[in-house]
């Protein structure tokens, strides 16, 4: 009745308060302590949509926080407060508010973002097999503790950095319109750059829809929103390396065969009805094959004393007919009380 793995840490007591929220990520003073989901900082290019509670058997007490001030200011995340992993950080300023604050121009805004997973595996310990003459044959599969960790035979920093700029060049009761251009860098790896626009439609008290669109130009070694709503376990087994069909680390794979540069967009929709249902979309194409990835939220998270959720997720195909292709898809549905 009682699943042991969800109560062998001393972490996975702190479930029994999920979370800790003050105010929203647009207000002067925003601050959410214990399980974070759909996370993102600044527009969304390095970290997307990030998770936290992705593995069932280890529950992270994470934090995510922003400061939004007049002049500028700063967004914090870190995914465990005990043994953190992912640390990062983003800090804005309107350079134009210290001359003018009444003028139009103090409607642009400069950021600098730093992101970093400071332990990234990139090697799991795997363990040995034997034939039947005896014979030690190495690279078998996996090997998992008694706590279900991966344990990891190499790890290795990593870190992206960003600068940007937007421009909030249309705003007022129903409608938000800001176009913005991001350059980040994954060091030793690739660079990329983002040209997108968010429009946010307010309709009524009852509909809302909030929109972001980029072209992306990304370099060689260069993965866009690394730290996307699946790298809690992408970071341990993303894609093969070989003919093994055996999924490796991320940064192993980022590393050891790194993508090609290319062109190419993504588009994400965020819909809200009564803010009692919310549904958020979001799809990304690029040159050549098997380039496409789709990716699906919905929440009724106060449907009396039940909270409802879904997640559908599908990388890497071709085509909109293998869209709900399940061989390579995460699908997700949840129930709280």
């Amino acid at each position: 009745i009682v699943r042991e793995a969800d109560w062998d840490e001393v972490g996975d007591y702190l479930r029994l308060l999920r979370f800790l929220q003050y105010g929203s990520r647009s207000d002067t003073f925003y601050v959410r302590a214990g399980e974070l989901n759909n996370i993102s900082l600044g527009h969304g290019t390095i970290v997307s949509g990030y998770n936290n509670a992705l593995d069932i058997n280890h529950f992270q007490w994470g934090i995510n926080t922003a400061f939004n001030f007049a002049p500028g200011g700063a967004e914090v995340l870190l995914d465990n407060l005990a043994d953190p992993n992912l640390m990062g950080l983003r800090a804005y300023v309107r350079p134009w508010h210290f001359i003018d604050a009444e003028s139009y121009a103090n409607n642009l805004a400069f950021g600098v973002s730093v992101v970093a997973d400071i332990n990234a595996p990139l090697e799991l310990a795997r363990r040995d097999l034997v034939e039947p003459d005896g014979t030690v044959i190495e690279g078998g599969g996996y090997v998992v503790d008694d706590a279900h960790n991966f344990r990891v035979a190499q790890e290795e920093g990593t870190v992206l950095l960003g600068v940007d700029a937007e421009l909030q060049a249309f705003t007022n009761d129903f409608v938000s319109i800001t176009p913005y251009t991001d350059v980040n860098f994954h060091l030793d790896h690739g660079s990329g750059i983002h040209l997108g626009n968010l429009a946010n439609l307010t309709f009524s008290d009852a509909f809302s829809v909030n929109t972001r669109l980029e072209l992306r130009i990304l370099g060689s070694g260069y993965e866009p929103t690394y730290f996307d709503p699946l790298y809690e376990v992408e970071r341990f087994l993303f894609r093969p390396l070989d003919l093994s069909d055996q999924l490796r680390p991320k940064l192993a794979v980022i590393g050891f065969d790194p993508p090609d540069s290319r062109v190419g967009w993504f588009g994400e929709g965020s819909f809200s009805i009564f803010s009692v249902f919310f549904l958020t979309v979001g799809y990304e194409d690029y040159q050549g094959d098997d380039n496409a990835s789709f990716f699906a939220r919905a929440a009724l998270p106060e449907l009396g004393p039940v909270s409802f959720g879904a997640f559908y997720a599908n990388q890497n195909f071709d085509g909109a007919s293998e869209l709900f292709k399940l061989d390579s898809a995460l699908v997700v549905a949840e129930a709280r009380a």
